[in-house]
């Protein structure tokens, strides 16, 4: 009797578990249709997800190239406040372009 009763438990429980994700979409639309308010926003997936048909990520790309330039841009600015300019920059041109370079004297 108790393997039975058993067999009807699993069998009544797996019949309440019986429904489809299209059947609770359409009892959420069917609830949302009756209220008074609308809504402005619609649920969808997220740009970064895999399901998402997004691929052009150039404006990510940008932002981020943006954002470290703005960073360093920041860090050089308060290193020049904070110490100053501690090297001759006309020394810097010459090692740049090189202007003394083949010349025996120095």
């Amino acid at each position: 009797m108790s393997s039975k009763s058993e067999e009807n438990a699993l069998r009544y429980r797996r019949a309440q578990s019986v429904t489809t994700a299209e059947e609770i979409t359409e009892k959420e639309k069917k609830a949302r249709k009756s209220q008074l308010d609308k809504p402005i926003h619609k649920p969808r997936d997220s740009l970064f997800s895999w399901s998402s048909e997004f691929t052009d990520f150039t404006g990510l790309v940008n932002w981020g190239f943006l954002m470290l330039t703005v960073g360093g841009l920041r860090l050089c600015l308060e290193n020049f406040i904070k110490y100053g300019i501690r090297v001759n920059p006309f020394e810097w041109i010459i090692v740049l372009t090189g202007y003394h370079e083949g010349d025996s004297r120095q």
